[in-house]
């Protein structure tokens, strides 16, 4: 009898460790999730994030809450792997739609002209990542220089502001042109 209670002392004390593990590995995964689906919602852009991936995450996400809740009859995990389906989901279809939205329209880039520099650096990263394209193409139609990412992203806020006003003026002026040419058409 001993022997009996010594084993079943063993294999609760292994199960109840299981679970608290399971419960904290399922803490874990929702608290990754729910920082990256805020940075992609307050930037409106999914760069580095993968829909494939998000879409791999959501399919183990859905098979342990399967298996949790058929197999094991364990709803407190089948929860947990509930919320990180959810999550994984979300995230996906957050990582599609930004990545297929549209570019930053006229309207936005035209906004930033008479903005003040604290404007710019709260900029969401699709705009941002639009302006700055801008500005590197602008300055190597004018200057034949090729300039890296980084120095147009790490220069005083003064300087891109008057970059970007340079290369709001050119767009203005090409449309204009735009416009001539049409309407002697």
């Amino acid at each position: 009898m001993h022997v009996v209670i010594s084993q079943i002392s063993a294999w609760l004390t292994l199960r109840h460790f299981i679970v608290t593990l399971s419960v904290v590995a399922s803490g874990v995964n929702i608290s990754g999730i729910i920082p990256q689906l805020r940075t992609m919602l307050t930037a409106r852009s999914s760069r580095g994030q993968s829909p494939v991936g998000w879409t791999l995450a959501a399919t183990c996400s859905g098979s342990l809450l399967f298996v949790n809740a058929v197999g094991y009859h364990a709803f407190v995990l089948a929860g947990g792997n509930f919320m990180s389906l959810s999550g994984c989901l979300t995230a996906a279809t957050l990582a599609r739609h930004f990545r297929h939205e549209g570019p930053v329209p006229a309207e936005a880039l035209e906004a930033l002209q008479d903005a003040p520099a604290e404007v710019i650096s709260e900029l969401p990263t699709v705009e941002l990542e639009a302006l700055t394209e801008s500005v590197l193409e602008e300055h190597h139609r004018r200057t034949g220089e090729t300039l890296a990412e980084e120095t147009v992203t790490e220069m005083p806020t003064h300087e891109f502001q008057a970059l970007a006003e340079v290369v709001l003026e050119e767009q203005d002026r090409r449309a204009d042109l735009a416009r001539l040419s049409l309407a002697r058409c």
